[in-house]
């Protein structure tokens, strides 16, 4: 995922957080006909706002640079917001010129930011920690479906579409298993963070091959036997502090904590967006290369 597009993911959370589901459809992004030409644009997030007959949309430019937000960039947003929505905001992580601002004010552009605090006075928690197995060893018996000890010399394991199945891939399969070991309170999950455990796992073939790398033959897999030697261990992701704010009017909107975690390898961000008035929500935001919407887990 690109940095842009993460910039606008977090966005798009801590709005939808916020939103009223009753009369608000938020999606990002969102390619909108323009009024004069009718070619598709496309705009970060769009908030549509519905109430009986009447609907506004109202796009946000989610803009993550180097710098602050210049006039020549509120300028183009807004021409892109004059064909296509009713409303338009800009969001920037590094805030605004004051000609920028000014020129937003005239033209009815609203400039939030999204700036790093030090604390929050209601989160103490200095990060999102997670308890999980870590694989200290492992070592695979394969099994064809046919013997084949005398015909092939070097082999790889491979998907049906060709893909190789690498020991990285594997092993998150074990520590898939062992994390729902823990769930299930079997005997062979350690009680205590740095205990060790030693498992051995049985994994069905389906979907795998033995490919001989010298002929490229393949041959179906019966099953795979892992020999896992592993620790519980404790890990804490911090928290990186946010204020989404509308700075030229001190209009505090919401904060956000969000965690850079990597759950059973993969690699998620955790946003927990709070406001004093409303409340808060976790979320949990998909893998990078998902195109589907966040996951709030309430």
């Amino acid at each position: 995922m690109s940095k842009g597009r993460s910039f606008e993911r977090l966005v798009e959370v801590i709005e939808r957080t916020f939103a009223n589901k009753d009369f608000v459809r938020i999606d990002s992004p969102l390619r909108l006909p323009d009024r004069v030409t009718g070619k598709l644009r496309e705009h970060d997030v769009v908030l549509t706002f519905t109430q009986g007959h009447h609907k506004t949309l109202i796009a946000i430019e989610c803009r993550d640079r180097s710098r602050p937000v210049g006039v020549s960039q509120v300028e183009a947003f807004w021409k892109k917001c004059q064909d296509t929505v009713d409303q338009g905001i800009i969001v920037s992580s590094k805030g605004f010129y004051k000609t920028a601002q000014e020129k937003a004010s005239k033209l009815g552009i609203r400039c939030l930011d999204v700036q790093q605090v030090s604390s929050f006075d209601w989160l103490l928690a200095p990060g999102f920690e997670i308890i999980h197995p870590k694989i200290l060893h492992t070592h695979w018996t394969i099994f064809p479906s046919e013997d084949v000890r005398n015909q092939v010399s070097e082999f790889e394991l491979v998907d049906e579409a060709g893909n190789v199945a690498t020991t990285e891939a594997l092993n998150q399969n074990v520590t898939r298993f062992l994390s729902k070991q823990k769930e299930r309170g079997l005997p062979s999950w350690p009680s205590y963070i740095g205990d060790h455990g030693e498992i051995r796992i049985d994994f069905p073939g389906k979907g795998l091959l033995l490919k001989d790398k010298a002929t490229g033959n393949q041959y179906p897999l019966d099953h795979l036997v892992a020999q896992v030697k592993y620790t519980i261990e404790r890990k804490l992701y911090p928290f990186r502090k946010l204020k989404y704010s509308e700075e030229t009017k001190d209009l505090k909107i919401a904060d956000a904590a969000v965690a850079e975690v990597d759950i059973l390898g993969i690699k998620k961000r955790v946003v927990l967006a709070y406001d004093y008035n409303v409340g808060g929500a976790l979320w949990l935001l998909p893998p990078d290369n998902a195109n589907n919407n966040p996951t709030s887990e309430g």
